[in-house]
């Protein structure tokens, strides 16, 4: 066995066991118990699967059918790297399966093709099927660039950033490389090839793995601060937000208000038609609320029935004008439970940053003007003064 085929045969080995560990490694992964991810995961799985059946494959070459061999290797490569992109796509949201997309099929046919036809017809200029190869791969870890910072975030954790670096270090290290293959000799093309590949699938190894490690931990987060029904803040996190918003507006000299919402009979809701009908309205109010928030604007669940708002950059006349829009909102959902048609109603109290100086309270005064909104008949809209506080 020459130096080229023994060294050949020796990254097809250990390319082939990293490979397969690593597929193994993503079906043991605790967030493939996540249903939202478990596509995700197995398309990585296939990523590393594809290629170790790619590897063995160049290295039967001279046991199979040249255009065989060069069919299924390349076929492999491809089908690995598009579930790969696959992955990524998996993991922000649902996504169609490979054979769905036109243009994989269709990039996969023609690529594959055409080192085939290469193959067939003789055709053994190395350093063109190297470019071939090179730019076709290329292509794809480019497009899977951008599905890996498509997150709703503003702000992207550190797997996707570590991700992000590991395909543009590929990109990277594979337009240095094509600029060198003419210079070099084929054992020298085929050293630099075979390492860059076996560097480049380590490295996604880890990489992917740091991603999915940083959604699981992100993903525990959003859990410690959101509540599980409604989806919004819940009340510790809002008491978090609300400090930091007090802080900045006594030191930007900026209004804030703080607006308090309570279901106006809801308990006789849940005991008529159950808690599940409870829940459902529950979540349907708290849409109706979130669609007339801005972005700056702080919804949280503050327990049971009762929500509360903080409106930075908002005095108590534009909060005021918010809360009879909600007000408005809630009373026309029209919600049927079961062939029920129920009506729903909710009260707003409000205190704005003038009349405190400490979060408690302010959120004492909101709670106050909510007394008085559901004492003046429930359906209302109240601001707390100082006589709301007899």
């Amino acid at each position: 066995m020459d130096s080229i085929s023994l060294l050949q045969t020796s990254h097809v080995i250990i390319v082939t066991a990293l490979c397969l560990i690593a597929a193994a490694l993503f079906q043991f992964n605790p967030a493939r118990k996540q249903p939202d991810l478990t596509h995700s995961i197995s398309y990585f799985s296939c990523f590393f699967i594809f290629w170790s059946l790619a590897s063995l494959c160049f290295n039967l070459r001279h046991w199979l059918p040249v255009s065989f061999s060069v069919f299924t290797t390349n076929l492999f490569l491809f089908i690995g790297v598009y579930s790969l992109y696959l992955g990524f796509k998996w993991r922000i949201s649902k996504a169609r399966h490979l054979y769905q997309y036109p243009f994989i099929v269709a990039h996969i046919i023609i690529y594959t093709g055409t080192q085939t036809f290469f193959a067939i017809n003789g055709y053994n200029d190395f350093i063109v099927r190297a470019y071939f190869y090179t730019f076709n791969y290329a292509v794809v870890l480019a497009i899977c660039l951008p599905q890996v910072n498509q997150s709703a975030r503003k702000h992207h954790h550190y797997g996707e950033k570590v991700t992000a670096i590991i395909i543009k270090a590929t990109l990277l290290v594979l337009a240095i490389n094509a600029a060198c293959i003419p210079y070099f000799s084929i054992e020298e093309a085929f050293l630099a090839i075979w390492a860059i590949s076996l560097i480049a699938i380590m490295a996604m190894m880890g990489a992917i793995q740091t991603l999915l490690l940083a959604d699981e931990t992100e993903r525990h987060y959003q859990n410690s601060i959101t509540d599980s029904l409604t989806g919004l803040f819940n009340r510790r996190h809002f008491l978090q937000l609300q400090d930091v918003t007090m802080k900045s507006a006594n030191r930007h000299h900026f209004p804030f208000t703080i607006v308090m919402c309570d279901l106006d009979h809801f308990k006789k809701i849940n005991d008529t038609y159950g808690h599940q009908c409870g829940d459902q309205l529950l979540i349907e109010c708290a849409n109706a609320l979130q669609t007339l928030c801005r972005d700056s604007d702080i919804l949280a669940r503050y327990g049971g029935e009762e929500f509360i708002i903080l409106l930075p950059q908002t005095d108590s006349k534009g909060a005021q004008n918010l809360a009879e829009r909600m007000r408005s909102a809630i009373a026309n959902i029209n919600f049927d439970f079961q062939g029920h048609e129920i009506c729903m109603t909710a009260s707003f109290g409000i205190s704005s940053h003038e009349h405190f100086s400490d979060l408690d309270l302010g959120i004492k005064q909101a709670d106050k003007a909510l007394y008085q909104a559901k004492k003046g008949g429930r359906n209302n809209t109240c601001t707390f003064n100082e006589n709301s506080s007899a």
